[in-house]
This record gives C-alpha cells, sequence and structure tokens, in this order.
C-alpha cells in the first residue's frame, strides 16, 4: 500500500506540473527557499563552532518555526487540494489505519516537503557533528552517544509532525458535514488573526527591537527557545541537547511531549480518515442556507430591479470568500497604516489608509468573471444593464462605509480636530469614488474567467493570468488618473498653501467625475458584450 499510494502521489504530482505556470511559481519558491536553507546551516555551523550553547535554542526556534507554519498552512490557504483525500478511497476496500502509512510516505512527494526534508536532514548532520563534541552541562561520553542515537528518530518525528498534522486538518474539515463555506470562513479568520499578529509585532515589536541591546537579543532568543522546547512544535529538536547535557529529567518530560504529540496526531488523523471514508463533504441544509441568504436585507431595499442588485451584491460580498477576505483584512491594513501614522506622530499620511481601503473594492473589477452565473442570469432575464453596474457599485460603496466612517474618527482622534474631516474626508471619499467608476467600466471591458470558490487559484491557465494582469494594470491607471490633479496640488502646496487646501476637493471632484462616467459608459458597454462577457468568463458552466 506503501509503494501504491506513493507511485499514485508521483503520478497525480507530474500531472499537476504539467502547466507552466505552475513550474514558474515553483521555481520562483525554490530560488527564494534555498538560500535560506543555506544561510540557516551556516548560520548552524557558526553556531557550533563559535557559540554551541546557542545551538539548542536557535535549532529549537528554527525547527518550532517549520512545524508550526506546516500546521497553520491548511488553516490560512484557500482552496487548498489534497490529491489524496480521503473520501476518494471511500470504494477502496480498506481500513484507515492501512492507508495512513502510505499516505505519509506519499506527503514526501511534493517540492516543500522535500524542501523541509533537506533543511531538517542538513541540521541534523550539523547536530550530530555538535553533540559529538558537546561540552555543556554534565555531558558524558554515553550522554551524547545516546543523543546522536536518537537525534535522528526525534527530527524524523519533527518532519512526521510536519506530515501528519496538513493532513489531519483536510481530512477532519472532509469530514463529519463541514462545508466550503464554513473552511473558506475559517481559512479567512485564520490569515486575518495571522496578518494581525504580524502587524502587532512590526508595530510594537520593531521598535524594542531597534532599541535592543545585544545581550538583550539574546536574552529574548532564549527564552523563545525554553518556551518553545516543551511545546510539540520545538520537543523534538531540543531532546537530544537535554540527553547530552545530562539533564535526563528534562529529557524525559521532552520525550513524553514528543511520544503523545506523534501519537495523538496520528489517532486523531486515524479518527477523521476513517469518517471522511464513509461520510464526504456534505452542503448546508436548504434551512441552514436560507437563513444565511439574509433575506431580510432585502426587505430595506426598494423592489425594483436597481434594489434587487444591490441585495444579491451585498449577499455576495459577505457570502463568497474573494470578495469577503477583503473585507476582512481590510481592516488590518488600515489599522497598521493607521498606528504607523500616530506612532510616528504624522497623521497626514493617515489618508494612505483611506486609498488602501479603496483597494478592498478590487474584486468589481472583474465582477463578472467572479459572479458568472450572475451574469448568466442578467442575459436571460435581459436584465437593465444601468441597474446591473450601479447597482453593483452601490452596494461595494456600502460595504466599505462603515470602514470610511470608523477612520474618519480616528481622524478626528488623532488630530484632535474636525477640521481633520475636511482636510482627509474628501481624499478618502474621492479614491472610493474613483475606484468604483473605474470598475464600472473595466468589469464589462476586460473580463476574465477566474476558479470557482473554493478551488485551487493555481488551476488557472495562462491566458486567465494574463486577463488578470491587463485588468489589475488598467483598472490600477483608471483608478489613480482622476486622482493626479489633486496630487499636483498638494505637492504644489510647497509653493502656494492656497494649492494643497484645494487638493481634497479636487479629488473628490475627480472621484466623482470617474463615477458619473463610469455609470454612464459602463451600462453601454455591457449592452453591448454582455454575450462575449458570458462567453469569456462561463469556465463555472464548463
Amino acid at each position: 500500500m506503501v509503494a501504491l499510494l506513493t507511485r499514485l502521489r508521483w503520478r497525480l504530482w507530474r500531472t499537476e506540473y504539467r502547466s507552466k505556470r505552475r513550474w514558474i511559481t515553483a521555481i520562483i519558491g525554490v530560488v527564494y527557499t534555498v538560500p535560506l536553507i543555506g544561510l540557516f546551516w551556516l548560520a548552524l555551523g557558526a553556531l557550533t563552532r563559535e557559540a554551541p550553547v546557542m545551538l539548542p535554542h536557535v535549532l529549537v526556534g528554527a525547527g518550532a518555526g517549520i512545524v508550526l507554519a506546516w500546521s497553520t498552512v491548511p488553516i490560512v490557504a484557500f482552496g487548498l487540494d489534497d490529491p489524496l483525500a480521503a473520501n476518494r478511497f471511500a470504494l477502496l476496500p480498506r481500513r484507515a489505519r492501512e492507508l495512513q502509512p502510505g499516505l505519509l510516505v506519499a506527503g514526501l512527494v511534493s517540492i516543500p516537503a522535500v524542501l523541509t526534508a533537506i533543511a531538517l536532514i542538513g541540521a541534523l548532520l550539523l547536530s550530530e557533528i555538535a553533540l559529538a563534541t558537546w561540552q555543556v552541562g554534565d555531558a558524558s561520553m554515553p550522554g551524547r552517544i545516546l543523543a546522536m542515537a536518537i537525534a535522528p528518530v526525534s527530527f524524523g518525528a519533527g518532519l512526521a509532525l510536519c506530515l501528519m498534522v496538513p493532513r489531519a486538518l483536510l481530512a477532519a474539515t472532509s469530514a463529519g458535514g463541514v462545508s466550503r463555506r464554513r473552511r473558506e470562513l475559517g481559512s479567512a479568520l485564520g490569515l486575518a488573526g495571522l496578518l494581525g499578529l504580524t502587524y502587532a509585532a512590526m508595530l510594537w515589536g520593531a521598535p524594542v527591537l531597534e532599541n535592543a541591546s545585544g545581550e538583550e537579543l539574546t536574552r529574548a532568543l532564549t527564552t523563545v527557545a525554553t518556551i518553545a522546547a516543551w511545546t510539540p512544535f520545538g520537543a523534538p529538536f531540543a531532546l537530544p541537547f537535554d540527553i547530552a547535557s545530562g539533564a535526563w529529567l528534562t529529557a524525559a518530560g521532552r520525550a513524553v511531549i514528543v511520544a503523545a504529540s506523534v501519537a495523538g496526531v496520528w489517532l486523531w488523523w486515524e479518527r477523521a480518515l476513517s469518517e471522511a471514508l464513509v461520510s464526504g463533504p456534505q452542503n448546508q441544509s436548504a434551512r441552514r442556507a436560507r437563513r444565511a441568504g439574509g433575506a431580510g436585507i432585502m426587505r430595506l431595499l426598494p423592489a425594483i430591479p436597481l434594489g434587487a442588485v444591490i441585495g444579491r451584491s451585498l449577499r455576495t460580498w459577505v457570502r463568497d470568500s474573494r470578495y469577503s477576505l477583503g473585507l476582512l483584512i481590510s481592516p488590518l491594513v488600515v489599522g497598521f497604516l493607521v498606528g504607523m501614522a500616530l506612532i510616528n506622530d504624522n497623521p497626514s499620511t493617515i489618508p494612505i489608509a483611506g486609498f488602501m481601503l479603496a483597494l478592498t473594492l478590487q474584486p468589481i473589477l472583474n465582477d463578472f468573471g467572479y459572479d458568472g452565473p450572475a451574469m448568466w442570469h442578467s442575459i436571460v432575464h435581459d436584465a437593465d444593464p444601468r441597474a446591473n453596474i450601479r447597482g453593483r457599485g452601490i452596494a461595494a460603496l456600502l460595504v466599505i462605509s462603515p470602514m470610511l466612517l470608523i477612520l474618519a474618527v480616528v481622524l478626528v482622534w488623532a488630530t484632535g480636530s474636525l477640521r481633520a474631516i475636511a482636510t482627509y474626508g474628501p481624499w478618502i471619499v474621492g479614491a472610493a469614488f474613483s475606484a468604483t467608476g473605474a470598475a464600472a467600466i473595466v468589469s464589462p471591458l476586460l473580463p476574465y474567467a477566474v476558479q470557482p470558490p473554493g478551488t485551487n487559484a493555481f488551476k488557472g491557465n495562462a491566458a486567465q493570468g494574463a486577463g488578470a494582469w491587463i485588468s489589475a494594470i488598467v483598472g490600477m491607471v483608471a483608478i489613480t488618473v482622476p486622482l493626479l490633479p489633486a496630487g499636483v496640488l498638494f505637492l504644489g502646496g510647497f509653493l502656494r498653501p492656497s494649492w494643497a487646501a484645494a487638493a481634497p476637493w479636487v479629488a473628490l471632484a475627480g472621484g466623482t467625475i470617474m463615477l458619473v462616467v463610469g455609470w454612464i459608459l459602463g451600462p453601454k458597454l455591457l449592452q453591448e458584450r454582455q454575450v462575449d462577457i458570458y462567453h469569456r468568463v462561463r469556465i463555472w458552466a464548463t
């Protein structure tokens, strides 16, 4: 079974990489990762010779980071395909425990897994060299020999966790009726949380690191490594050095953590795999789908075609992760930019956050590609193109309006004056109007097909990738050009302050003009090209 599943995974891998796009992405990833692995080995080699006491701390920190990364990827990744998904073996007369060894070994047939294995093998060899001459603590020859014998098993347990945890997570989410919508929501929340932690570290951690001395940094690294060594992520890499140092009680505790972690993940994987073999993913019930549909919002809108388009678009923004991801991430981006402006005591940079918020509307640059089935219904029922274009734009503006209000409150609080709204508010609203107007033209003019929600984004062909790049470039130009006169006036404010005072209102005027032009030209383009648009975006129907 191990050989069979490994050969199957190899054939599937070769099929996946028939696409040039996948090869280009993989080569870029390898070119970026291999130098990092080399630097990691060089750092371990230098520590082995110059500062062996720090070697376990660096190794534990790096090893824990690797295992943690493998554990979080299935949580934050959208459309992550599992070629050997459990429900694909439902017709095979085998139990979960018979499939697990083969699935574990087959998990090595991927570029990330191979790179991880290479990095850990190099770290293991350098650790064996360090353990052979270890003189820390109550080191003894028998202890060093035992540590050198345990190290391959311990590092292998770390690699096994890297391979098992993602498979257990994917098997668990594919069993028990976990719908695509819930998986996408979990991925969005996980990605938002990860970005939030990253921004928090940049805001508060960077200043601390800049002012810290070498001794303080060493102490912080030691503390982090000590904590990580008592977790399932770092314990496998700390165990050999505890044995070599003669810390037998500590080594026994770490050994229990490693064994319990591997056994616990293995049993969890077996249970999830067993459930997935007999119950594939289930969709939400009709009642739950109706409740999630949010019919209440339709009662607040006028019973006209424009109101219907607005209501359907609002539900699309909430229910489709390709739209809602921006809504989850944009507050983090805005918060980070506002926080940097306040830390640097420069509130004048806060409008940049408003421009980034306007870029949240980027999906509507290809609204008909992301919302292909609605495009088909528009053609069949001869929907009014004006209601179609303007309803989508109004829905997009309604979606970001709460963040615009919050940003206005932040501006007043940061500057201590209501005049900040008149100074910066027109810039932000003008950018939002410009993005909406540009999308009204670009979406019917340059549509391109996209993968359905919940599928792997890497499945697109070269034509789709080119269409996305062209649409994004044209869209950014269309958004920026109406704001350029205001930017020129703002720069001219260094010569004449009155020019800078007029710049926000020129930005608002430029965005408004772009919105009006878009809502006039967009319906005409949609009326003329709706059949061509359908044929370009109908990947969902093939």
